[in-house]
């Protein structure tokens, strides 16, 4: 039990550098004004799917079974906390547009954990 939850640490520990990492290369484009306003949305949903691949592959790259399930497992598990924070501290309303993004970030996770089965494991 406790590796499997040291795993899950380490996974959200690698997707959590790997999402500063994008997130910074995003604002020194946006600081420079390299991305207008009416692409930033765009950038943003775009990065976003980006991130939630990364992390389904990572996932189950790691866990070498069942990588849709882990895929989607991790992503269900970072949008919860993506929900509380912000309907809980931004005072948002829940929109079919929201849940619409959600579910295509959860989806990707889901595609990334099944490519990530799939390659040779990071971690022995």
């Amino acid at each position: 039990m406790t590796s499997n939850f040291k795993k899950n640490i380490f996974i959200l520990l690698i997707w959590l550098i790997l999402s500063l990492i994008i997130i910074a290369a995003s604002s020194i484009l946006v600081y420079f004004k390299l991305i207008s306003i009416n692409e930033k949305s765009i950038y943003i949903f775009v990065c976003g799917i980006i991130l939630f691949i990364i992390l389904g592959f990572v996932s189950g790259n790691i866990k070498q079974k069942k990588g849709l399930l882990n895929g989607l497992l991790m992503s269900l598990f970072v949008i919860i906390i993506l929900i509380l924070v912000q309907f809980l501290g931004f005072n948002e309303k829940l929109s079919l547009s929201l849940l619409a993004k959600y579910l295509v970030f959860m989806l990707s996770g889901g595609l990334g954990g099944i490519f990530g089965v799939n390659f040779k494991p990071v971690e022995r």
